[in-house]
C-alpha cells in the first residue's frame, strides 16, 4: 500500500457545474439563457463562457499531490481508499458566545459532501488513478474551523491487497 497525504490550505471548494438554463427565444438583441430558479436572463455568449472558464478548480488537488511525491508515475490500477477532512472558516454573523463552541461543530449547510467529493475525484483522474471507478472507500468529514482547509489522505493498494473485512485497518 502507498499512502499520499496533502493539505489544501483554503476554503474547500465544490465541483461547479452549470446553472440550469432555459433558452429563450431569439430576440433584436440575441440569444439568451434563462435560469430556471431566478428568471435572470443572461446572453448566451457571456453564459458560456462563464461556465467553461472554471468548470472544476482541480489546481490545488493537483499540486499537493504532486507535492506529496507522486510525480509522472503510471495510474495506479488498484483499489483506491480516501479519506478527506473539509474545513470550512466561521460565519461572519456568528456571535462571540456562538463562536466559542464553533470549533469542530459539524457543517450542515452547502455545499454537499459529495460534490465536495467529485471536485477531488475528477481532478485526480487520470493522474494518480485511472478511473474514480476504483475508489472502493471514501470518508468525509465537514467542519467549522479557524483555519480552512482541505486535508486529503490517499491510499493506494494493489490488486489483492485489499483482502476486506475491518475497516479500522485503513483508518
Amino acid at each position: 500500500m502507498r499512502e499520499l497525504k496533502f493539505t489544501v490550505a483554503d476554503t474547500p471548494q465544490q465541483k461547479r457545474s452549470a446553472t440550469p438554463m432555459v433558452v429563450v427565444p431569439k430576440s433584436r438583441k440575441g440569444q439568451t439563457v434563462r435560469c430556471i430558479h431566478c428568471q435572470k436572463k443572461t446572453p448566451v455568449k457571456t453564459f458560456m463562457a462563464a461556465n467553461s472558464k472554471n468548470e472544476t478548480n482541480a489546481a490545488p488537488f493537483i499540486y499537493g499531490v504532486r507535492g506529496a511525491g507522486w510525480r509522472n508515475e503510471p495510474l495506479h490500477t488498484g483499489p483506491v481508499a480516501i479519506f478527506i477532512y473539509c474545513a470550512f472558516p466561521y460565519l461572519k454573523s456568528w456571535s462571540k458566545k456562538r463562536l466559542e463552541t464553533a470549533e469542530g461543530s459539524p457543517k450542515i449547510t452547502m455545499p454537499d459532501v459529495d460534490r465536495l467529493e467529485n471536485q477531488l475525484f475528477d481532478s485526480l483522474s487520470g493522474i494518480v488513478w485511472k478511473d474514480d471507478a476504483q475508489i472502493f472507500y471514501v470518508t468525509a468529514i465537514k467542519i467549522y474551523s479557524e483555519k480552512p482547509r482541505t486535508v486529503v489522505k490517499i491510499q493506494l493498494y494493489d490488486v489483492g491487497e485489499w483482502i476486506g473485512g475491518d475497516e479500522k485497518t485503513i483508518l
